[in-house]
């Protein structure tokens, strides 16, 4: 996802690239994808979910060609739009795991861009990418901390602030949730503490 005019106004584009040789195989652009949608225009202001918007698996592309857009699914070699899942729309990270989209999903309820994050719905959502059918659908308590959401080993994890919650992959149902100290001091990048530990895995955290 490229920019394609240093200067105002945006022109935002998806550009496909061969792996080998860096030749360009396709382009199609973004429709409202700039700091108008997301209501900053600050230097260096753009969301830090918007890494999250594409995923690449395959020869598949799971990607939001629109800020507010619904999850679309491309051909990696074309570009053309395979399909476009249902009630995706707003889907603010995507993350492929197995046969599976788990989606951070952050409904707003004011069309003005600067008061989006005042009232909002969040929900953490499942879509089969066989079929896109909607597996499961869980709304949180609190908004999602952004690139928390977490899926491995059947298990989805998301911190909302406030606690860590974990959620079955096939489900959606809640296994288990704790508290999340809030951080006082800048973290330590080797203060991780192991969390959670089993036979499906370790969840480390950061305190303080």
């Amino acid at each position: 996802i490229y920019d394609e005019n240093k200067r105002f106004p945006p022109r935002w584009a998806l550009i496909g690239r061969g792996a080998f040789n860096g030749i360009k195989l396709w382009q199609r652009p973004m429709e409202n994808w700039s700091p108008g949608q997301w209501g900053n225009y600050g230097f260096r202001s753009n969301p830090l979910v918007l890494p999250r918007r594409l995923v690449a698996v395959k020869d598949r592309l799971y990607v939001t060609m629109s800020y507010r857009g619904p999850v679309s699914v491309l051909d990696a070699a074309t570009g053309k739009t395979i399909a476009v899942y249902k009630d995706t729309a707003d889907a603010h990270e995507i993350i492929a795991a197995d046969d599976v989209l788990v989606l951070r999903v952050r409904n707003a309820g004011d069309t003005d861009a600067k008061k989006k994050w005042l009232d909002v719905r969040e929900y953490v959502m499942a879509v089969d990418t066989a079929t896109g059918k909607t597996l499961w659908k869980h709304q949180t308590k609190h908004s999602l901390v952004p690139l928390t959401l977490a899926a491995s080993g059947g298990k989805v994890c998301y911190n909302n602030y406030s606690e860590i919650v974990c959620l079955d992959q096939k489900t959606g149902k809640e296994l288990w949730r704790a508290p999340s100290a809030e951080r006082t001091a800048p973290r330590d990048p080797g203060g991780g503490e192991t969390f959670r530990k089993g036979n499906t895995g370790i969840l480390v955290i950061y305190k303080g």
